[in-house]
């Protein structure tokens, strides 16, 4: 019983050490507080005079051409971060704006720049712009003058219906003269009556022929003019066909997206905090530890 009381360790003993910790942290609040504030003071003159930072930013919809994407997303994102080598946190050493980010979301692409004035983060993402729209325009430009001949093909046949319907009209006007004259001549001559009504119903039958001709024609012309040709001229429109166009405006915002003054000094002075105290117990270490070695 004697021995496990000898061998526990005081109760108090963790106490005593939290009460010491806390001591030496009180003793050493000055030097703390120096630390602190060299710290914080450090970094506010830092974030007072880094220059700030602006950005800017849009939303591009790819172009669309047969109901086809112009390009990949994927791919269009990579010629992007490679033309304008896109790099994330990059310096402003060489140039005063950078493009600082692509996003993909379904086929829109959302780019963000930046630069040391709002001028310079806008005139990237117009930049940027400029290079998208004009990357892949002749898709859009070939498309659209595929459906231009093929609607200029539609209406050169139009015109070739409209011709052979006014031909055989020409023609039915003659067939119906021809009958015309065989009646007068049927009055006058009553023995070959077989003859002429046989006649009459040869031309009638071509007559008929004809007329079911031109409404065979009439119906191609509407199938052409009122379905083909509208589809057609409706392919060479939104959404059908279009260009990548931004959607909305160019945002740009308003104040500094760096450096973030406020950041920098709560972390600088939870550092200062951090790093005194350490330096405090450091020091106490070496302390203890040389007295032990002098005792020793």
């Amino acid at each position: 019983m004697d021995d496990n009381n000898k061998n526990t360790p005081p109760a108090y003993e963790d106490e005593i050490d939290l009460r010491e910790l806390f001591l030496t942290i009180w003793q050493n609040k000055f030097l703390i507080i120096l630390i602190t504030a060299l710290i914080v003071t450090l970094a506010s003159f830092y974030a007072y005079y880094k220059e700030p930072v602006y950005e800017s930013k849009a939303a591009f919809e790819i172009g669309i051409v047969n109901e086809e994407v112009l390009v990949e997303p994927n791919i269009l994102k990579k010629e992007i971060e490679v033309v304008f080598d896109v790099e994330e946190n990059k310096g402003f050493e060489e140039n005063k704006a950078i493009v600082h980010n692509v996003e993909i979301t379904d086929n829109i692409l959302t780019v963000t720049t930046r630069g040391l004035s709002k001028a310079d983060a806008k005139q990237m993402l117009e930049n940027v712009s400029k290079y998208i729209k004009t990357k892949y325009k002749y898709k859009v430009t070939d498309r659209i003058e595929i459906l231009n001949e093929r609607a200029k093909q539609m209406k050169k046949e139009l015109a070739s219906i409209n011709s052979r319907i006014d031909t055989y009209k020409n023609k039915i006007k003659k067939y119906e003269q021809n009958i015309k004259i065989i009646n007068e001549k049927r009055v006058n001559d009553k023995a070959q009556e077989t003859l002429f009504a046989l006649e009459e119903i040869n031309n009638q039958r071509l007559i008929q022929s004809l007329q079911d001709k031109i409404e065979e024609l009439k119906l191609q012309k509407q199938e052409i003019r009122n379905i083909q040709l509208k589809r057609v001229k409706l392919a060479m429109t939104e959404p059908y066909t279009h260009n990548t166009r931004v959607l909305g405006k160019i945002e740009v915002s308003e104040n500094p997206v760096a450096p973030n003054k406020k950041l920098i000094i709560v972390v600088a002075f939870v550092t200062g905090i951090i790093l005194s105290v350490f330096l405090i117990f450091f020091k106490e270490f070496i302390k203890g530890f040389k007295d032990y070695t002098e005792n020793k």
